[in-house]
């Protein structure tokens, strides 16, 4: 990799719209009691090691009183130096640096999951049991996944 650092510096990640009004459960007055900040340095483990970097993520995530609310998936590979950056919060909708850098849900649902869980019995159930979906996106990582059903 070049020595390529995997973390960002966070005065470096792309600034929110100017357009943006924090959603009703961050403009709270929110303790740091009711705050949990988690954080995945490294999602794509096995991916990473296998030297596969495309998959290989930096998640950050933020719950307000148990209730998620806003996320961060950092592909430190890919994208060129910077790597790409997508983020959402709750009542705002979801942000990035690729093309188009916002959109809206999607007219589908759609599946994501890890290889390995395509042969459970229980997880085939699960998904033939979703009307409409289609065939699940395989990739690997949570953050992979997550992008995949953007």
């Amino acid at each position: 990799t070049g020595g390529k650092e995997v973390l960002t510096r966070l005065d470096e990640v792309p600034p929110l719209p100017a357009s943006f009004e924090p959603p009703p459960a961050l403009a709270e007055s929110v303790t740091l009691a009711d705050t949990c900040i988690w954080i995945d340095p490294l999602d794509g483990t096995i991916e990473f090691v296998r030297n596969n970097l495309h998959h290989v993520c930096v998640l950050i995530g933020v719950a307000v009183r148990d209730r998620p609310v806003a996320g961060v998936v950092h592909q430190p590979f890919v994208g060129g130096e910077e790597g790409t950056v997508t983020y959402g919060a709750l009542d705002a909708g979801v942000f990035g640096d690729l093309a188009p850098a916002w959109g809206g849900p999607p007219e589908q649902l759609k599946l994501a999951m890890e290889l390995k869980h395509t042969t459970n019995p229980r997880v085939k159930a699960a998904v033939a049991s979703v009307e409409g979906a289609g065939e699940p996106k395989v990739s690997q990582g949570c953050g992979q996944n997550l992008l995949k059903v953007l």
